[in-house]
């Protein structure tokens, strides 16, 4: 079954941009140390906070702000809607003059709806991010008023719903990732949805793995990824099983060839992408800091720090948009093992502090997928 959309010839960016969930771009959060200038910025996007519309800052942000140090704002107010779109100029606080890197522009448009979408570029420097306005934020609405041919429909998360008619289509712009859809229709067949994602064959199936020299040049190091079906870590997926959006997903990150006695695994980083492209700009944080993305409570880190292998597990999500694949990325090091010191804090409250020198033998990066997002429909 397929749905017919009606055509238009006018790009019109309102209906086609980028979702940015990323709560830490608010003016409210403190530093994370993200740098812009390392996504890949490509056409335009729409910022939310927690689901939620939120805008870019239109006056100076303090430092330490956004998820990084050199903050990014609007120097100018953000235009009407009949003003179209409009150029205006980025300004980044430095800490001693807010707007010393004056030099950048963006383009803006104000969209019905009550929210914003900007053609944002690659910023000149690093520990730089573009900065929200929690001030800002409006509830995002569940439908909006563009209209479709209905054969086949994704509804709740559950059900395709079958009708003849023409209806509004859910708005599926509310962040970057959706676990779970609303939308009231009425209907006369109800068809069975399973989302589902495998793994690409093409790929390893089983594990990913990274072949590291230490920086010294004494010896090599294996870094393997690898998803499991059971608390156990006992059943790895093996590529042909399907995965419900939803289901949980226990993965392991474990180094082979350090001696287990003085070198732990310390997982600092998970994030997932649409692409293969680590610093694609549109992502899903999953680990934070050696801790769980707080905006996320389908994530539980399991063991970090303590032996050669990490563990956590997460809820499978699916980008929203056009995106059918997911890739799962993760930043590590080795930590060298001294009175406990390299084992993860992360119960509330506690702010984790960041690996000291001393401790951090070698670093690693490792990414392992597509899993590749299938829809099905059966008869109800």
């Amino acid at each position: 079954m397929a749905a017919a959309f009606s055509n238009t010839n006018t790009f019109d960016p309102c209906n086609k941009y980028t979702s940015l969930d990323q709560p830490w771009r608010a003016n409210n959060e403190t530093e994370l140390d993200i740098c812009d200038r390392r996504f890949s910025w490509d056409g335009w996007y729409r910022f939310f906070y927690y689901g939620m519309n939120i805008r870019m800052a239109e006056s100076c942000v303090p430092t330490s702000r956004c998820g990084t140090y050199y903050t990014l704002w609007l120097n100018g107010p953000h235009p009407e809607i009949e003003d179209g779109v409009v150029t205006r100029q980025v300004c980044g606080n430095t800490g001693s003059d807010c707007c010393l890197f004056g030099s950048t522009s963006i383009k803006v448009k104000t969209c019905p709806g009550n929210y914003s979408v900007y053609k944002l570029f690659r910023p000149k420097y690093c520990n730089t991010a573009y900065c929200t306005d929690v001030s800002t934020i409006t509830p995002n609405p569940q439908v909006n008023t563009s209209t479709m041919s209905i054969t086949c429909l994704q509804a709740n998360g559950t059900h395709f719903i079958y009708e003849n008619s023409i209806q509004g289509v859910a708005d599926s712009a509310g962040g970057p990732i959706n676990r779970k859809k609303e939308l009231e229709l009425r209907f006369s067949c109800v068809y069975k949805l399973r989302q589902t994602l495998t793994m690409d064959m093409e790929f390893s199936p089983l594990q990913s793995i990274v072949h590291k020299t230490l920086l010294d040049g004494q010896g090599m190091y294996q870094v393997r990824m690898i998803p499991y079906q059971d608390a156990a870590f006992s059943h790895p997926y093996n590529g042909t099983e399907d995965i419900e959006v939803d289901q949980r997903i226990f993965m392991e990150v474990t180094v082979q060839g350090v001696d287990g006695r003085q070198i732990a695994t310390v997982i600092d980083s998970c994030w997932v992408t649409p692409v293969n492209d680590q610093n694609y700009a549109v992502r899903w944080d999953l680990i934070i800091n050696r801790c769980p993305n707080p905006g996320d409570n389908t994530v539980k880190v399991l063991q970090n720090g303590v032996s050669t292998a990490a563990h956590f597990f997460f809820k499978m999500l699916a980008f929203n948009g056009n995106y059918s694949k997911i890739y799962l990325h993760c930043d590590i090091h080795l930590c060298l093992l001294q009175n406990n010191n390299c084992a993860a804090n992360c119960s509330p409250g506690h702010q984790h502090r960041a690996g000291r020198s001393v401790d951090t033998h070698d670093r690693a990066s490792i990414s392992v997928g597509p899993f590749i997002r299938t829809a099905g429909c059966t008869g109800e």
